[in-house]
């Protein structure tokens, strides 16, 4: 994960350019995505469960 902030010689637009061009396809971070998709995984199979 990467932290990005405005700061010295640092400005938002440079600040989010920079972390927006650190990530693949898509905003939120990989393992952010990849606990989300377990997580609904395992809800949808208990409730499969009789």
């Amino acid at each position: 994960m990467f932290f990005g902030s405005v700061g010295h010689r640092m400005s938002l637009d440079n600040a989010t350019a920079q972390v927006l061009g650190l990530t693949r396809r898509y905003r939120l971070p990989e393992t952010t995505r990849s606990a989300d998709r377990l997580c609904r995984q395992a809800l949808t199979d208990h409730s499969r469960w009789p």
